[in-house]
């Protein structure tokens, strides 16, 4: 152990022992020269007749990514790799060769990153808990990026600082070293709101030097305060602690299955989320009358359309086409009433008012009506609020999203920008990024940019070369033998992944308009479907002969297993034109888990995922099987029972 690596760990054990942990600590080598030339630096408190004691503390960095989802993450991890790969190949004017190191700041108030699109198979357990939510921590080992645990609560333009003597204690060799003289360029500073409850801090400054990116995603849960008692009388589903509220609500739902009670549960929302969930709900409850509320089809106007259609019509989901108006509580009777877990108020069964396409409410006194045991809302999602709250400074749409054009640079409102410094021009501030829910390109591309972690994804690589060539271009580098230059942002449809339930799945091709993979996709999907739905039929024919053992066909059939078809025999009469590019089944389902396996974040993370998905479907799957063996067992004995009486 060298006298360095000591005096770091007895700094650590100090600071741990007095309560205070700063945010920015790092084991990179030139992050711990700017960690300890910060803890130099003034922490100041501010004293005023009318507050209380506000502690604040500065700190500074290369780029500062805020958001930590699909967008915010991949982008950061992006920009580092791509810094790396330049590393060799950078030569300066001076023609002297450097090493760039860039220190970036994600910020994000949760410990762990969320693969949205796997929480119904969280909730179902056919993924693990590391699987669908890996910490940051994990995530970002082995790279220059820093987690902050905080959120946004405001921007300013207008601070500089002077810290030329500073900046020569930088390595020589940093992209920092080469553009960070703030006395000469001002930077901007997000403020922001720790979220570690071991901080001691009420308020972060972080100041960021060459570039931000803003990824703070949508806020589905507002929603459901447009419709009077949704807040309070629905499970939602957007979270990872939404999925664990909802599957400890499914076990309350199977308790009372146990207890010869069949369920009445809701599903509101007909978009992909509502439909993964219904499917879910439906498999994993049998015995339950599941119903999808919906303004319209499910997933109207896709290819999944009539896919879909199939797929409930055959879980047994009913679907109405309605539209939720308001959601009431019942007299709440604890043997009986579903609970709603995560404190909510109410804890009994609700009445749910709702009016059909042409505005007239819909009968709900009858018997068969009037209680519903839960109900879950996939349904809509608006822009963040740190967007029109903190950033005034920069521009809007009219939808309250940032206004991006085609390299996804956000510009800036003249009209609320203000510059406390000295004049200075626009063009020499900092650049900031936006992608993902939050920003809307302008003017609007074609074909439309979905808000979808897909669409964040191809984002996050667009923003990350700009962001690193914007990085390049202001310290005069030069990459040998790959030229840097921004690049426009045009997404590309790759097609779609659904869970059906189980083990069971569907692949969507793209659409031939939005994607150069459409014409290749869609005959190789369609050649596929018809090959396997007719070995689907094979397999249906043999499990029908007499020879076969009746436990195990009704075993098969119940858990819906198939080839290229949703169940066993299922053929479209009309193969031309039904369900055209798209594949179910449960091949579907495996390739919907390898694509996803492939899309994590990092390698380590993928390897992991690919591993955990085929021990926990395969897991979820013998145990489904297993009762579904001790359904019929018991089944035949009651069959024999009363034959005998």
């Amino acid at each position: 152990m060298t006298f360095e690596t000591f005096l770091f760990c007895l700094f650590n054990i100090l600071y741990t022992v007095t309560s205070f942990r700063p945010f920015f600590l790092s084991t990179n080598g030139h992050l711990q020269q700017r960690r300890n030339r910060i803890l130099s630096n003034t922490k100041e408190v501010a004293r005023s007749s009318s507050t209380l004691l506000l502690a604040t503390l500065y700190d500074r960095c290369d780029v500062a990514i805020v958001g930590g989802g699909f967008g915010g993450l991949y982008t950061a991890l992006a920009l580092d790799r791509m810094a790396k790969e330049a590393q060799q190949r950078m030569l300066l004017l001076s023609g002297q060769r450097r090493i760039p190191s860039l220190d970036i700041v994600l910020i994000d108030p949760s410990d762990q990153f969320v693969f949205l699109p796997l929480l119904y198979d969280l909730t179902m357990g056919t993924a693990s808990t590391r699987e669908v939510c890996p910490t940051y921590q994990d995530l970002l080992e082995g790279t220059n990026i820093r987690h902050v645990k905080a959120s946004l609560k405001g921007f300013s333009s207008s601070t500089t600082t002077n810290n030329k003597e500073e900046e020569k204690e930088e390595e020589s060799g940093s992209i920092s070293s080469l553009s960070s003289s703030l006395s000469d360029k001002p930077c901007s500073t997000f403020q922001l709101s720790p979220c570690d409850p071991n901080s001691s801090d009420d308020i972060l400054f972080l100041s960021f030097d060459k570039a931000a990116v803003l990824s703070v995603g949508a806020t589905p849960q507002s929603i459901l305060q447009t419709v009077p008692g949704a807040t309070n009388y629905t499970q939602p589903f957007y979270t990872q602690q939404d999925a664990m509220d909802t599957r400890d609500l499914l076990f309350q739902l199977e308790q009372k299955v146990r207890r010869n009670h069949k369920p009445k549960v809701a599903v509101v929302g007909g978009g992909y989320g509502g439909v993964e969930l219904a499917a879910c709900l439906a498999r994993r409850l049998p015995d339950a009358h599941i119903s999808l509320l919906t303004r319209g089809p499910p997933m109207k106007g896709t290819r999944a359309e009539s896919l879909v259609d199939q797929a409930l019509s055959k879980l047994n989901v009913t679907i109405e086409l309605v539209s939720v108006d308001k959601i009431e509580p019942i007299e709440p009777n604890e043997s009986d009433g579903a609970r709603i877990p995560s404190g909510r108020k109410y804890k009994g069964l609700v009445r749910i008012h709702r009016s059909d396409l042409m505005g007239n409410p819909v009968d709900t006194t009858s018997s068969n009506d009037e209680q519903w045991d839960a109900v879950f809302w996939t349904a809509g999602s608006t822009v963040a609020d740190p967007v029109p709250h903190g950033l005034t400074e920069l521009s809007m749409t009219t939808s309250g999203r940032l206004a991006v054009d085609d390299t996804l640079q956000c510009s800036w409102n003249t009209t609320q920008l203000s510059l406390s410094s000295a004049p200075m021009v626009l063009s020499t501030l900092p650049p900031i990024f936006a992608l993902g829910d939050c920003a809307e390109i302008i003017p609007t591309p074609r074909p439309n940019v979905p808000k979808t972690a897909q669409a964040a994804i191809q984002q996050a690589d667009v923003v990350a070369q700009n962001v690193l060539t914007t990085i390049l271009d202001s310290t005069g580098a030069v990459v040998v033998g790959k030229k840097m230059k921004k690049s426009s942002f045009h997404f590309q449809d790759l097609g779609t992944v659904l869970n059906l339930g189980g083990p069971n799945g569907a692949v969507v091709g793209p659409h031939d308009t939005d994607s150069l993979l459409g014409p290749i996709l869609i005959p190789l999907l369609d050649t596929a479907r018809v090959g396997l739905s007719a070995a689907d039929n094979v397999v249906a024919q043999i499990l029908n002969a007499p020879t076969t053992d009746p436990t195990s066909k009704q075993i098969v059939e119940r858990l819906g297993l198939s080839l290229g078809g949703y169940g066993l025999g299922v053929v479209d009469d009309d193969d031309s034109t039904s369900n055209k590019g798209t594949l179910s089944g449960t091949l579907s389902g495996i390739t919907r888990r390898a694509i996803y396996s492939l899309r994590m974040p990092t390698n380590k993370q993928r390897a992991y995922a690919s591993v955990s998905s085929f021990v926990s479907s395969v897991s979820a799957l013998a145990k489904e099987a297993s009762d579904e063996y001790q359904r019929v067992v018991v089944k035949a004995r009651e069959n024999i029972e009363e034959t005998t009486k």
